[in-house]
C-alpha cells in the first residue's frame, strides 16, 4: 500500500481515516488526523478529520477547540 511505501503520506492517511469513520473507529481517525498534521503541522484534512473523530466520540468541546484553534 502507499502507507507501506511512504507511511506518512497525508492523502493516504487521510483515504484511511475516512475509511475509519465509515467503520466507526473514531479511535483510530483521531490517530490518523494526528499523524496528518504531524507530517504537515497544520493541516487542515488532518484537524477536521481529527476534530470530527473527537466529535463522534463524545468529545466535542476538544472538537471545537481544535477547529478554533485552526480557524
Amino acid at each position: 500500500t502507499m502507507l507501506t511505501i511512504a507511511p506518512e503520506n497525508v492523502d493516504a492517511l487521510l483515504i484511511k481515516g475516512i475509511a475509519a469513520l465509515a467503520d466507526k473507529d473514531y479511535d483510530e481517525a483521531i490517530a490518523l488526523g494526528e499523524r496528518m498534521i504531524a507530517a504537515e503541522p497544520g493541516n487542515r484534512r488532518g484537524i477536521v478529520l481529527k476534530a470530527r473523530g473527537y466529535s463522534l466520540t463524545g468529545r466535542r468541546d476538544e472538537a471545537l477547540a481544535l477547529l478554533r484553534k485552526a480557524a
